[in-house]
């Protein structure tokens, strides 16, 4: 089975300037069907392309590490709604009722592919962009949707870091320090 959806956003967290971190413009999902009735869902390939992408560096930190933090300490003190209508902790088996919820089914991505990941560079005020041409993972597992999205980030993180470095060191100092003596 195979989708495609469009136009999917991922907002910024608070503290930054633009509205969004993500514009996921079109995402190409192929699924093994027969896999939804077992305990591991088999996603055969993602195909995320063009994607734009805000990178916001202050002295605090960047958007994408406090969105990774975000998703990695989601569920430890957070809660939601059971079937009942009352709380409980998300990473809690039990409910109310007490009665236990079905573990979340692990998942399996064979292959997760980035193509021209449009990058919006901000860094204290100076602004540059860059093209990051391909991002590919292979055979990504878990047993969360909070563990896969965190693999993801780390990877996308990663990379972004490493193909803006120069750029993002060379805007550092050309805003905040003059010409050499």
């Amino acid at each position: 089975a195979s989708g495609t959806l469009q136009g999917l956003y991922i907002g910024n967290p608070e503290g930054y300037k633009e509205e969004n971190i993500f514009s996921l413009n079109q995402i190409d999902v192929e699924i093994e069907p027969k896999s939804l009735l077992s305990d591991e869902i088999v996603v055969k390939k993602i195909h995320i392309r063009s994607p734009g992408m805000s990178y916001e560096k202050t002295l605090r930190g960047s958007n994408l590490n406090s969105l990774l933090a975000k998703v990695e300490s989601f569920g430890r003190s957070d809660t939601s709604k059971t079937a009942t209508g009352k709380t409980a902790p998300l990473d809690s088996t039990e409910v109310a009722t007490g009665q236990t919820q079905k573990p979340s089914k692990k998942v399996l991505i064979r292959e997760l592919l980035i193509e021209d990941l449009q990058v919006s560079i901000g860094l204290m005020g100076a602004g540059t962009a860059v093209t990051i041409p391909k991002i590919e993972m292979k055979d990504i597992d878990s047993s969360s949707t909070k563990e896969l999205v965190a693999k993801v980030l780390k990877v996308v993180l990663n990379e972004v870091t490493r193909q803006i470095g120069a750029g993002v060191s060379g805007l550092g100092q050309n805003s905040l320090s003059g010409p050499e003596a």
